[in-house]
């Protein structure tokens, strides 16, 4: 059972145990501008040589009976699709990462229900951790949806999407973009992060502040083994996490599940929070989307923004 293989969460029968990914350590560039540099997809993006992605800011947490809330701009790259439908109650409605800046990366199944309601209906909110009484914080709007064309609701494959913000965002210690960096993929035994704004259970609201949670990855042949009664595959485009009471839930769809590079203090994104059996539920660990799978696609459908020099490697 899940539970039997992660409850120590360091090291047991099946050899699960901490381990951080390894990454090319970054060099910051004090010098303001821009290049163009050709990715492994043949494409080019364009790279700013004065940014560093993935930078935690130190904080301190507040524990909870099931993760913690983040201290206050500890995650930059955290961005949170808000429902402003009742314009005195803002909720949050799913989440996101900030890859460049002009695009945030989320869940492909967090679309449909947008569109329903209207896409004028969602702000996308930057550098705050509460949805409601936050201050100086950016509130923009969606320029552009993009799904990948070939998401499949009901089976969650390819369950990824890209939004272009209504304008540019500038980088600064509040607001700063992930890492995309796959080295060390597919991550099995990782500990790892996920942040989001969901809620604790099925029944309840979203939440106001910012929570994180710590989990292990899991194999694919387990995660698959332990959904195969519910019927739900888990594919090579998808990877699973978890630990006992350590679960995504209602609301946190489209947050990133990150690592952390051991040569240096940055995080990088190798999954997007997708789809699982209920919340926190024993022996069904969390399913993301792999984005290792997809990095060509991000490449090639974000080339009028700009990355930090280092993003992909």
């Amino acid at each position: 059972m899940l539970t039997d293989i992660l409850v120590s969460g360091v090291t047991n029968s099946l050899g699960i145990r901490h381990v951080m990914v390894m990454c090319t350590r970054i060099t910051v560039i004090f010098l303001i501008g821009i290049s163009l540099s050709s990715s492994h997809s043949g494409k080019h993006e364009i790279l700013q040589t004065d940014c560093e992605c993935g930078v935690k800011n130190l904080d301190i947490v507040r524990r909870l009976p099931k993760g913690m809330f983040a201290g206050n701009h500890a995650w930059p790259w955290m961005a949170s699709i808000v429902n402003i439908t009742i314009a005195d109650d803002p909720s949050a409605y799913c989440g996101a990462t900030l890859i460049n800046n002009r695009y945030i990366l989320t869940a492909a199944h967090c679309i449909p229900d947008m569109r329903d309601t209207g896409i004028d209906n969602f702000r996308i909110y930057l550098g705050t951790n509460l949805i409601d009484g936050g201050t100086d914080f950016l509130d923009l709007g969606i320029d552009t949806i993009n799904s990948h064309p070939n998401f499949n609701f009901d089976t969650a494959e390819n369950d990824i999407c890209l939004i272009k913000l209504s304008e540019s965002v500038e980088f600064t210690s509040y607001i700063n973009p992930i890492c995309l960096r796959q080295s060390g993929s597919p991550f099995v035994d990782r500990m790892g992060y996920i942040t989001g704004w969901g809620s604790f259970n099925l029944t309840e609201h979203t939440e106001n502040a910012l929570k994180e949670s710590e989990v292990v990855v899991v194999s694919n042949e387990i995660c698959a083994k332990n959904y195969s009664s519910e019927d739900i595959p888990v594919t090579d485009n998808m990877l699973c996490a978890a630990l006992p009471e350590e679960d995504p839930c209602k609301g946190d769809s489209g947050g990133p599940l990150i690592v952390k590079c051991s040569s240096t203090d940055t995080f990088t994104q190798i999954g997007i929070i997708s789809h699982g059996e209920g919340c926190a539920v024993q022996d069904f660990p969390a399913i993301f989307t792999r984005v290792s799978s997809f990095i060509d696609w991000i490449q090639q459908n974000t080339q009028d923004g700009v990355y930090c020099e280092r993003t992909f490697s």
